[in-house]
């Protein structure tokens, strides 16, 4: 009777949470420093802002595309230097506002 329950519950949870998967690559909280690294697998990422279903932006990468968050020096305004952060995502770039979290996410269609 338990090995049934068990299963039944597991089953629920698959039917639940869907069957498409979305692996947290990289993330980024205010505060935080803005870190890049390299994907490990080709596939499909996309980038989610804290609290919304749907990405911010989806790039189909492959293996060693770099994929997190940077800082660009973008000059001064007197004695203010100004930057803009980023997500990135091999070639592709998106603003990101540095008072919102975010994560990259593989996922699996």
């Amino acid at each position: 009777m338990i090995r049934r329950t068990m299963i039944a519950i597991a089953f629920a949870a698959v039917v639940i949470t869907g069957c498409s998967s979305q692996q947290p690559v990289s993330q980024y909280s205010p505060g935080e420093t803005l870190v890049a690294d390299k994907v490990s697998s080709a596939g499909t990422y996309a980038l989610f802002e804290e609290g919304q279903d749907d990405p911010v932006a989806r790039y189909d990468l492959l293996a060693g595309d770099k994929i997190g968050f940077e800082v660009n020096e973008m000059g001064t305004v007197g004695l203010m230097k100004v930057n803009m952060a980023y997500a990135v995502a091999g070639k592709h770039r998106v603003i990101i506002n540095r008072g919102t979290h975010y994560v990259w996410r593989r996922i699996e269609e």
